[in-house]
């Protein structure tokens, strides 16, 4: 045991006596699991897909007069809709994901990745 020099201040000796090792904390790189990537592909297009979709057709379905415009936009903005709510639920759930928040896990998505052939 090291022992205490009486005639040393006050701060040396409050602190730990040195040991042969390295007490000090080191930083150690966070390791995030990768994203699947064909999932992460087919969110991003359903999503991507859906916001052009929904847009392009509000605009047709609300600008034009003429009777085959707003049917088309009616169906583009039908379509895009389709597409948009599970773009936006597995972008929403890979980012959480990614981010490691508390109850998020990439086992709640459905997986594209799985060798199909």
């Amino acid at each position: 045991m090291p022992r205490y020099d009486a005639s040393s201040s006050s701060s040396d000796q409050l602190r730990a006596p040195q040991s042969s090792f390295s007490t000090a904390r080191q930083k150690i790189p966070i390791r995030r699991r990768l994203p699947p990537p064909m999932t992460t592909l087919a969110a991003i297009l359903l999503l991507s897909g859906g916001v052009v979709c929904t847009c392009f057709g509000l605009s047709e379905w609300m600008n034009r007069e003429e009777a085959t415009y707003r049917d088309r936009g009616k169906t583009m903005t039908l379509l895009g809709s389709i597409m948009l709510l599970p773009g936006s639920y597995a972008s929403f759930m890979l980012f959480a994901s990614f981010r490691e928040w508390p109850g998020y896990d990439y086992s709640q998505i459905p997986s594209y990745d799985d060798n199909m052939f």
